[in-house]
């Protein structure tokens, strides 16, 4: 969550004005990372069973278009299915 935003429009903002998103999924590990467009992005296992979070830089959402997100295992390799990410004018 979420699931879109408007281009340059902050989302889940945090206490330091950064924009943030959880991701749920199984069989998370330590090593789990959320990939957004092909950046890889820190995952911090939430407080929620099953739920990582992130923050995401504004580059990121700044412009219009679909962008890829998944969850990668960095020690096995193994990933999520792929949602996108919708940012809008």
């Amino acid at each position: 969550g979420p699931s879109s935003t408007v281009a340059g429009k902050g989302f889940n903002l945090q206490p330091d004005g950064g924009s943030a998103m959880w991701i749920k999924g199984e069989n998370l590990t330590p090593s789990t990372i959320i990939v957004f467009d092909k950046v890889r992005l820190h995952g911090f296992q939430s407080g929620e069973p099953n739920v990582i979070t992130t923050t995401v830089p504004d580059r990121l959402f700044a412009s219009p278009g679909a962008f890829q997100i998944f969850l990668l295992d960095t020690k096995s390799g193994e990933k999520s299915n792929v949602v996108n990410f919708q940012v809008n004018k």
